[in-house]
């Protein structure tokens, strides 16, 4: 049984978002969805996003099981000097990415808090030249 966040958890983490400036707001969903094969993706992704990117990336990634299917998929929020249709091309392997621009920050963290799960792919925390 995969558990969610537990209140703790999604207010350290809110505030940790908040922290921060996000650039796009990723979505995955699998025609076949595993948590443990989108996790393997998106690090993936994360590895090629690392690469390519001249400034370090910041990014958080939380999965969830909420919604009309109840299948697992994946939301998260990357900081990176890269356009859109690269971040769409880092995310190749994934069925459906969704690489959508951040315009209310605050209201979209608190979306993807509501609905995560306790695993999570981070390196907020890491320590980020500004």
């Amino acid at each position: 049984m995969l558990k969610k966040m537990n209140e703790y958890q999604k207010m350290k983490t809110h505030r940790q978002l908040e922290e921060h400036s996000w650039d796009w707001f990723v979505t995955i969903h699998q025609r076949e969805p595993d948590i443990s094969h989108q996790w393997l993706l998106i690090n993936e992704a994360m590895e090629r996003l690392r690469e390519e990117d001249e400034n370090p990336p910041l990014y958080w990634f939380c999965f969830s099981t909420s919604g009309f299917s109840q299948k697992p998929h994946a939301h998260g929020v990357i900081r990176t000097s890269l356009p859109r249709s690269r971040v769409m091309k880092l995310f190749r392997e994934c069925d459906e990415p969704s690489v959508k621009p951040i315009e209310t920050a605050e209201r979209l963290h608190e979306y993807m808090l509501r609905q995560a799960l306790e695993t999570t792919i981070t390196n907020i925390n890491a320590e980020v030249q500004q």
